[in-house]
């Protein structure tokens, strides 16, 4: 990636989740939000983020990054029907739901009516690196 950018003005841009193990997993039922649970990410791809982390740190170690900006921001997903939230389960990276299944239930069963939705949260970190030499 160091060869790829020209010197001092070449920038690179990390986009990544935080590498929690879950993501949270709220139900909105008319007005109200209410916490049903976590959605688990597989083992496998905490280890990837921690690993391109790792990368980068070593990197700006040896000099041929440093980083220039950092933040941290919620990425919020929403939900508003059975096949979109089935859909979402069908991704690689997603584990294991931990969920209060009677409220997940609820939020499916309004879903036709626009009545409810499934709102899945996650910890993104945004970062930019700028190549030096």
């Amino acid at each position: 990636m160091h060869r790829s950018l020209r010197p001092g003005g070449g920038a690179l841009l990390d986009l990544h989740p935080q590498p929690h193990e879950y993501r949270t997993v709220d139900v909105r039922l008319g007005d109200e939000v209410r916490r049903a649970g976590r959605l688990h990410r597989q083992a496998f791809f905490v280890a990837d983020i921690h690993a391109a982390r790792d990368t980068l740190a070593a990197a700006v170690s040896a000099r041929l990054f440093r980083m220039d900006e950092e933040v941290e921001f919620e990425y919020v997903e929403h939900y508003d029907s059975v096949d979109s939230w089935k859909a979402c389960f069908a991704q690689p990276r997603v584990g294991e739901l931990v969920a209060d299944e009677h409220l997940i239930q609820s939020a499916c069963a309004k879903m036709p009516d626009g009545q409810a939705e499934i709102i899945v949260t996650q910890l993104e970190r945004a970062a930019r690196f700028v190549r030096l030499g």
